[in-house]
Formats: structure tokens, C-alpha cells, sequence
């Protein structure tokens, strides 16, 4: 799990370096890194938020979003997600209204605490995704290619997810950025990635498309498992 939250720090770090920012309440010790957060248009076209939250001693944590509760689930005690499964589905939004949201946490001793976390207006629909991903094993690299430009949308990212533990590698964690996608020549993007500094272990990796705090993620993701050097 140590490898888990490392690697999804240092994800965020990558792809917005200095303007990352740490958001913290101190009353119940929680925090969350500013641009773990973002908007995610669903396969239906609805958007549901995304965001991971940190705190210690948590017994729930929520977010209020155009009035609708967005519950977290925690991965291991101390690492909170809005995750999104069958069991459990998130409510949906049509739109979201540029402003601050509440997110209100619970400590086991009955403690309470808020943060306030920012959206922009998301009332666009990002449209479809036409990628494919390659891993160049031999290489540690990944080979990146988006056949032409989405429309409304303005960036381009490398989501990257890990399993939750080691034990589990069929439940991952939420999709995170890793790394922004700018090599566009005549509305195509075609882009090499190294993964030589990755630690061993198994990813899910997809190309996402967006504007503002809002991504939607291609469905073509694919796994890849890196082995320890020898």
C-alpha cells in the first residue's frame, strides 16, 4: 500500500508540477492534493466527481455536489476514495456549477470536520475517444497514440491506476493522471513514454480527454505488469 500512495503523489506532482497544491484541514487531520481532483464524464454522459482524500482515525467522509451526497470509500484506513462500482454507484449530475463543494469528514471520535474543494463549470460533453496504447516491453516504454483530436476538449493525460494491494489485484484504485499529453502534430498525437523508473507490479493505463476539471477516459485501457529489473 506504501508503493500505492507513493506512486499516486508523485503521479499529480508529474503532471502539474509546482501549481499542485495541498489542501488541508487540521481540526481532524485530513488533506487532499488539489489536482487528485477532478470531474469524470461516465460511458452514459453523465459526470460524476472524483477526488482521493487522506485522513487519519476516519470513520466517513462525504461530498456535497449541485446537492447530491457523494459517499467515500477507504482503502485502507488512512486512503479515502469517491469510487464508482456496480455494489456501490455514485449518484449522477447533468451539469456542475463553477464553485466550492463541501466535503464533510467524520472521525471515529465523533469529531467533524470540512474542507472546501473546487470545480470548474463542466457543461460540455467531452466526445468520443479514438486511442491506442502499446507496451514496449523490452523497451520500458509505452507507446501513445490518439488518432485525432476530441471534440471540447482542451487537454490530454495518461491516467494510470494500481491495484489496491498486492494481494488484490483485481480492485484498483481510482484513475489518476500521470502524465500530460501535449505532442500533437496535425491533429494527431503520437507521444513515447518511459516507464523505466516504475516499480515492479501491474497498472492499468488509458488516454483521457478533457477540459477544465472534467476528463473523460477512453475505454480501451489496457494492463500492463512491469518486472523487476535483474
Amino acid at each position: 500500500m506504501k508503493r500505492l500512495l507513493k506512486l499516486c503523489i508523485v503521479a499529480v506532482v508529474l503532471v502539474l508540477g509546482a501549481s499542485s497544491c495541498l489542501k488541508e484541514n487540521d481540526s481532524v487531520n485530513m488533506s487532499y492534493q488539489s489536482n487528485s481532483v477532478y470531474i469524470l464524464q461516465t460511458e452514459t454522459g453523465k459526470f460524476i466527481p472524483q477526488m482521493r482524500l487522506f485522513g487519519e482515525m476516519l470513520a466517513s467522509a462525504s461530498l456535497n455536489v449541485e446537492g447530491k451526497s457523494f459517499n467515500f470509500t477507504s482503502l485502507n484506513g488512512y486512503a479515502w476514495e469517491l469510487t464508482n462500482s456496480y455494489y456501490s454507484p455514485l449518484p449522477e449530475l447533468d451539469s456542475v456549477t463553477q464553485g466550492f463543494y463541501t466535503l464533510t469528514a467524520k472521525r471515529e471520535d465523533g469529531k467533524i470536520g470540512n474542507l472546501h474543494v473546487g470545480f470548474n463549470a463542466v457543461n460540455k460533453k467531452i466526445g468520443d475517444i479514438s486511442s491506442s496504447l502499446e507496451h514496449l516491453s523490452d523497451k520500458r516504454e509505452l507507446s501513445v497514440k490518439l488518432d485525432s483530436l476530441v471534440k471540447n476538449a482542451k487537454e490530454y493525460y495518461l491516467m494510470i491506476k494500481v491495484p489496491v494491494s498486492k494481494e488484490t489485484s483485481s480492485a484498483y484504485a481510482m484513475w489518476l493522471p500521470y502524465k500530460s499529453l501535449d505532442k500533437i502534430e496535425k491533429e494527431v498525437l503520437t507521444e513515447t513514454i518511459s516507464c523505466s523508473n516504475w516499480e515492479a507490479g501491474t497498472y492499468k493505463i488509458a488516454v483521457a480527454a478533457g477540459y477544465g476539471s472534467l476528463l473523460r477516459i477512453a475505454e480501451n485501457s489496457i494492463e500492463i505488469t512491469i518486472k523487476a529489473e535483474q
